[in-house]
């Protein structure tokens, strides 16, 4: 084990044993590590990773995910759909997990 791993994993520790999050102990550990043993500029590394992982195509289809969630659960949608799917799975045992996943599939048919 060289000199640089061994300070990377006892900076990581230290972070986690003093009770750091995770995530933020991960985040300190990579930027203090590339500011000390490399000679690339840290921020520009960080922003051009964090623009190239939110500049995706596939991030687009999230807020309409979030809107169509809002707008079902302020129509009372949903409420109407297992209210009426209630009647149908009455005499099964597990009613309530029936009637999710019955709903659930519907929901998915409707949003695509």
């Amino acid at each position: 084990m060289n000199i640089t791993l061994a300070t990377v994993l006892l900076l990581l520790f230290a972070l986690l044993s003093s009770g750091v999050w995770i995530a933020l102990s991960l985040l300190a550990t990579a930027g203090i590590s590339l500011g000390i043993f490399t000679q690339m500029p840290v921020a520009k590394i960080w922003s051009q990773a964090m623009w190239n992982s939110l500049n995706n195509w596939a991030l687009a289809a999230l807020p309409m995910f979030i809107f169509l969630g809002e707008m079902i659960l302020r129509t009372r949608m949903s409420d109407l759909l297992f209210r009426g799917l209630k009647p149908w799975v009455q005499f099964i045992p597990g009613r309530l997990l029936h009637t999710n996943i019955i709903g659930s599939a519907i929901f998915a048919a409707v949003s695509g």
